[in-house]
């Protein structure tokens, strides 16, 4: 399972966090087995984690409180426990800001948000990604594709919060 004790917000209801299951074995070797292992939440008030096919591991907030989310594979298990807080999202922040690429190039953004509690989460997964000239340059997932010399201004949005615009030179 991914490291660290990670979090999200109740609000908006329904936020969710993608997990990812690595096995190791025995000679050192990893797999990704996001898409083999059986999840659970031991508090689905909590969280909920999917089995369905395309979204396995991906939590969805449902209370404030804490749940420990399991990924089991025949006797091999890796847990981790799921903060859901109540703090609401305040601001989403994106960088690099305003970076130039060429032609064909590509660039990875990050989007952070900011919430009432003053914590932070990486929202790049979660947010809504933007350009305002697709023919300039396109993103997905907050990977930018330079299309055509020119600019582009790249936004992130979750509900009702947006990033200020980055302006994307495409050179």
């Amino acid at each position: 399972m991914q490291g660290g004790n990670p979090g999200i917000s109740v609000n908006p209801t329904g936020t969710t966090l993608q997990f990812t299951a690595t096995g190791t074995y025995s000679n050192s070797s990893t797999q990704n087995l996001t898409s083999l292992v059986s999840w659970s939440s031991a508090d689905a008030t909590k969280a909920t984690v999917s089995n369905a096919a395309g979204t396995n591991g991906k939590a969805t907030s449902l209370a404030a409180g804490t749940t420990t989310i399991t990924a089991t594979l025949g006797s091999v298990f890796g847990t981790t426990t799921l903060t859901v807080t109540s703090a609401t999202l305040l601001s989403i922040a994106v960088t690099p800001v305003d970076p130039q690429i060429l032609v064909g190039g590509v660039i990875q953004l990050t989007a952070t948000g900011t919430y009432s509690d003053g914590s932070t989460l990486d929202l790049s997964s979660l947010v809504t990604w933007s350009s305002s000239n697709t023919s300039k340059a396109t993103v997905i997932n907050g990977l930018v594709s330079g299309v055509a010399v020119g600019t582009s201004s790249i936004t992130a949005t979750s509900g009702s919060i947006s990033s200020d615009p980055t302006e994307i030179e495409v050179e």
